[in-house]
């Protein structure tokens, strides 16, 4: 398989253009719906659990001219994708219909590739992100799909750059040198990726039994048990975040590394959480909030026995 094909078995579930340049440096320029977008992990869940239904959807589009550049929101799951060699002159009510419709053909593309299985979905996040976060991905993605997944993380000690991991069940880890810097998409590493997506397709075609038993998370939670944050968790995050997660409350109520905040549920308000039947140690408390920064989302969130970012 020439490396413009190996290109079109992979589909990107965006955060940045990193592999979509990467596709293009290779010579291939798929029709992705989440191709050159930028998207957060909660976000994709949801939009999974929906089939994506509000993709193309004029009432969930936006358009909007913004650095010199053209940019197509979804407003229900917050998808923001820039449009490249698109005449910037022209008129924003036009373009929304016509981005609107190009959104629902490649939706519907999406999903007959979702239906087939036969291509691997990638996904990768410039900050760091837990294991069981993305298997809470993964989880969703076999729910409604055969496809594999690749999540692409920056190498490590036992892992060199193209090195790849069989999870097991059409999961896989991959790990690159680094990742190209925020705004600077363009610069992925080319052949490392390239190596991670060959030695991917390899396991896959490799395989006698995609439908092996998937790993466990790291950690056993009990889906009965309220929402649960630990204020040293967010403590140990503030030095490597460029904006911390936090908890805001009204009245304000200092909460310490130690305490444990608790709720039975949420409303999502912006960028935070409002808790509802709330307890800090124990003790109910009101008027809580969890405040978490952008593309971070809610690595300590906890719904349903599954921690999301």
């Amino acid at each position: 398989m020439d490396d413009i094909a190996l290109m079109y078995r992979f589909l990107t579930l965006g955060e940045d253009c990193e592999f979509s340049f990467i596709q293009r440096r290779a010579g291939a320029e798929p029709m992705e719906m989440l191709r050159f977008s930028s998207s957060t992990l909660i976000e994709l869940i949801a939009a999974f659990e929906t089939k994506f239904e509000a993709i193309g959807d004029p009432a969930f589009t936006a358009v909007s001219f913004s650095n010199n550049e053209l940019w197509g929101t979804n407003t229900r799951h917050n998808f923001n994708a820039h449009h490249l060699g698109e005449n910037n002159q022209q008129d924003l009510v036009e373009f929304k219909k016509k981005y609107a419709k190009k959104m629902a053909f490649q939706r519907r593309i999406f999903l007959e590739d979702l239906e087939e299985g036969k291509k691997t979905l990638v996904f990768k996040r410039l900050m760091p992100i837990r294991y069981y976060s993305v298997h809470a991905l993964y989880k969703t993605i076999r729910a409604h799909s055969a496809c594999p997944l690749l999540w692409v993380v920056e190498q490590d000690r036992t892992h060199p750059p193209g090195a790849v991991e069989a999870l097991g069940g059409g999961f896989f880890k991959g790990h690159v040198d680094k990742f190209a810097p925020a705004g600077r998409a363009r610069c992925g590493s080319l052949d490392i990726w390239m190596n991670i997506c060959r030695e991917t397709q390899r396991l896959i075609d490799s395989s006698a039994d995609m439908s092996s038993p998937e790993p466990p998370p790291p950690h056993i939670l009990n889906p009965a048990r309220p929402h649960s944050w630990v204020a040293t968790e967010i403590a140990t995050l503030r030095s490597s975040l460029p904006i911390a997660p936090s908890f805001k409350t009204d009245p304000k109520i200092d909460i310490k590394p130690g305490d444990v905040v608790e709720a039975k549920n949420y409303v999502r308000e912006g960028g935070r959480l409002k808790l509802i039947d709330a307890a800090l140690n124990g003790q109910p408390i009101d008027g809580l909030w969890f405040i978490y920064p952008p593309h971070w989302t809610y690595d300590l969130f906890v719904r349903g026995g599954d921690a999301l970012d």
